[in-house]
């Protein structure tokens, strides 16, 4: 069973180029380029790594890009090994597929409450949802994969994994709030509504994160 992307990575090596998040972003119509190359317009970006197999959004964040940018300036503001990338606004979903019958089928999403707008890695809280009317695209199908998982803002895929993203929302009914706990909260976590899930993003988050305090669960 694929846990980690890495392990993805070494079990489809056919499709690697998923990986790859500015080749995903142009494969499917959004604007976006590696740094020095200019942007069509002045305007906030997501500048990010291309690759990233950490996960927890080490590195992202929104960054003002202007048109007059030399190319010096554009690369202090795009590293290399990163890239810029159309901003999406709206609701941040996870979903969750499972492959039953050669079809992919939604079985869990939540949704994101908000995140803090200086870090991208860190956001307060995830609520279970129902799923989303979204269907993958053939090139995801098409790996192959017992599980994937999606995040998209506004109808719009951000990250593919081929994997479980969503597992510790599985017994809980709709409607259930996940709150983050990072290693600076000040949160209770031996109470029997605290959910461990420990994630140090490889030693580049800022604030680890613990886990999740489980609230406002309904028909449990």
């Amino acid at each position: 069973m694929v846990e980690l992307d890495w392990q993805a990575w070494n079990k489809y090596n056919k499709h690697r180029w998923i990986f790859n998040k500015l080749e995903l972003a142009l494969h499917l119509g959004y604007q976006a380029g590696p740094g020095p190359i200019p942007v069509p317009k002045s305007n906030y970006y997501i500048v990010r790594p291309v690759y990233n197999l950490y996960g927890m959004g080490i590195g992202a964040k929104v960054v003002w890009l202007d048109t007059t940018m030399t190319e010096v300036e554009l690369i202090q503001k795009v590293p290399p090994g990163y890239f810029w990338c159309e901003l999406f606004r709206g609701t941040h979903y996870s979903i969750d597929y499972k492959k039953i019958n050669q079809s992919y089928i939604p079985t869990v999403s939540m949704y994101a409450g908000s995140q803090n707008k200086d870090n991208l890695s860190k956001f307060h809280s995830w609520t279970k949802c129902e799923n989303p009317n979204f269907v993958l695209p053939d090139f995801v199908c098409e790996v192959g994969s017992d599980d994937v998982n999606i995040e998209i803002i506004d109808g719009n895929i951000i990250e593919v994994h081929f994997r479980r993203g969503n597992t510790f929302i599985d017994e809980y009914p709709i409607g259930t709030v996940f709150e983050t706990v990072w290693s600076n909260s000040d949160c209770d976590i031996n109470g029997d509504n605290f959910i461990p899930d420990y994630e140090e993003g490889a030693g580049y988050l800022k604030n680890t994160r613990l886990g999740y305090i489980v609230s406002n669960i309904k028909n449990a």
